[in-house]
């Protein structure tokens, strides 16, 4: 990248690093790295990841967040998410006659042109 402060891997510097398993078949047969990550890569291939020379992730796990305490949050707040899109739907279902009404009229009204493809 040309910039001094970054793009080495040095005592005293930050270092953001991904490993990936050359073996995964995203990069088999090994033809053009560059290419392979921009259009056979899904992530899938990643083994570790550091940010500023702390490993973060590896073999498939995030090791800096309470995974367990995050899917407890998320299970104890479903029930108003769920409460929350019910709602939702019933005022889409009491406004959808109004809203099919507009729909016809505007699709009834002439403007001068037709937007349909006629032969």
């Amino acid at each position: 990248m040309r910039r001094p402060d970054i793009g080495s891997l040095e005592p005293g510097k930050q270092a953001d690093v991904i490993l990936l398993d050359l073996d995964h078949l995203a990069f088999t047969p090994l033809n053009d790295i560059r290419r392979q990550l921009v259009y056979c890569a899904n992530g899938s291939a990643v083994t570790m990841t550091m940010v500023a020379g702390r490993v973060v992730a590896e073999s498939g796990k995030v090791l800096t967040v309470d995974e367990a305490a995050i899917k407890a949050e998320i299970r104890a707040r479903m029930p108003a998410v769920h409460r929350e899109l019910a709602a939702t739907a019933a005022a889409a279902e009491r406004l959808e006659p109004h809203y099919a009404e507009m729909y016809r009229r505007a699709a009834a009204t002439d403007v001068g042109f037709s937007r349909w493809l006629t032969p």
